[in-house]
Formats: structure tokens, C-alpha cells, sequence
């Protein structure tokens, strides 16, 4: 469990101090070490574990613990879309049951829930994603993505392990050079890739079949935040 530091509310001692599992999510995320959607799923785990360790047994401090948890996080935090989503819905799912004037067993279970509705999301969406990419994809074509998505190398596993035989070309997305890694996990499969510089994307973009990319958010069907 760890030490946390303390403070009086309402005339007891409570913990206020960070959860294990969130500090070690915090020094992730500002070493570089979480890719954008792991992410997103890593800081749901953290604060559903926080929350199942609470040592609180009133649910406005347990309020107050997520609370310190989410900034923490927050004050570390690159723009990642995923990570914002999931503490966006579990901070409304708090408020909700707040507001229902659940008990602290009745919100816990409030949080699991919505937990697990999460987590069934993160796994069906990449497969229902993956079996469209299969269809997508055909015989000797060139595909061209931007940087890692967990989503896109996925689908581009899946149309590979069907026996569709097509190449990639990727560009590597400073500063992190998270492209590197994408080219690399297809090279392993024998997938043939060439890798370029953001600059690049201007030149392969012409040479490619159909483009294939992760996104942050899309706006409209002319326009994404990658």
C-alpha cells in the first residue's frame, strides 16, 4: 500500500497522499515511457486500483483522493486524447453518484462498473476495426500510416497473419520517433516498410494505396487531429 501523507477532514485523519500505482504512472508519463492509447487504459487501471485500496470510508474523501490523482496525473500528462477520455468518464461517473447520494460501497461499485464497460470497449473496437482493415487491405498494396497507433499496427497483424501480402510505408513522427517502433514491429513479420522523416509525408503520400492512421479525434470526414 505504501505511505500516505495525512490531513484532518471533519475532525479525522485521512489519507491524501498518492496511491503507489499513480505515482508510478506519473513518473511514466514524464519519462516518455506511455504510448497515447496504452495510456488511456494504464491511468483507468491506476484509478480504479486507487479506489479499490482506499482506506476512506466516507465518499466525499474518497472524492477528494481521485481528485488528487487526476491532477497529478494531469500536471504530468502530454496532450493524449485517450487518458483525457478515461478520466473524463470516471470523474463524471463520481459526480453522478455524488449527486445519487450513493454509499461508499454503492459508489465503488459505481466506478467497477464503469471500469468494465471500458475495458470491454477497448478490446471490441480494435477487433471490429481490424476484421474492416482485412477487407480493406488487398493484395500488393501500399499502405501508408504516421507514427504508432496500437490500433493500426493491430489491423495491419491481422491482414498480415490473413496472408495478404502488401507493404508499409511509415514516417516516424518526431520527437519520440514513435514510427520507428511501428516499422520495426512489421518488419518482424517480414512486412516490407520503408521509413522516412515527417518531412517526407509530402513524398509518400503519392506512392500509397490507401492511407491507414490513429487519431486523437475526428471532427468532420475532411478533417482528424492525429
Amino acid at each position: 500500500m505504501g505511505v500516505y501523507a495525512t490531513s484532518v477532514n471533519r475532525g479525522k485523519m485521512v489519507r491524501m497522499g498518492l496511491h503507489p500505482s499513480v505515482k508510478k504512472i506519473v513518473a511514466q508519463l514524464e519519462a516518455a515511457e506511455l504510448h497515447a492509447a496504452h495510456s488511456g487504459r494504464e491511468v483507468m487501471r491506476v484509478l480504479i486500483e486507487s479506489v479499490n485500496d482506499s482506506l476512506t470510508d466516507d465518499t466525499q474523501t474518497l472524492a477528494l483522493e481521485v481528485e488528487t490523482s487526476i491532477s497529478a496525473i494531469l500536471k504530468v500528462m502530454p496532450a493524449y486524447a485517450p487518458p483525457l477520455n478515461v478520466m473524463h468518464r470516471f470523474a463524471s461517473c463520481l459526480d453522478e453518484g455524488l449527486k445519487k447520494k450513493d454509499t461508499l460501497p454503492e459508489l465503488k461499485a459505481r466506478l467497477a462498473y464503469v471500469v468494465e464497460e471500458f475495458q470491454r470497449w477497448a478490446q471490441d473496437a480494435p477487433d471490429q476495426i481490424s476484421r474492416y482493415a482485412v477487407e480493406l487491405i488487398q493484395p500488393g498494396m501500399t499502405v501508408y500510416t504516421h507514427t504508432l497507433s496500437e490500433t493500426v499496427l493491430r489491423s495491419l497483424t491481422e491482414v498480415n497473419d490473413a496472408g495478404i501480402h502488401f507493404n508499409v510505408l511509415v514516417t516516424e513522427s518526431q520527437p519520440n520517433c514513435d514510427g520507428r517502433v511501428t516499422a520495426y514491429q512489421l518488419g518482424k513479420m517480414g512486412i516490407e516498410v520503408k521509413i522516412g522523416i515527417d518531412a517526407g509525408i509530402g513524398e509518400f503520400l503519392p506512392q500509397a494505396d490507401l492511407m491507414l492512421s490513429g487519431a486523437e479525434a475526428i471532427i468532420t470526414p475532411e478533417f482528424c487531429c492525429m
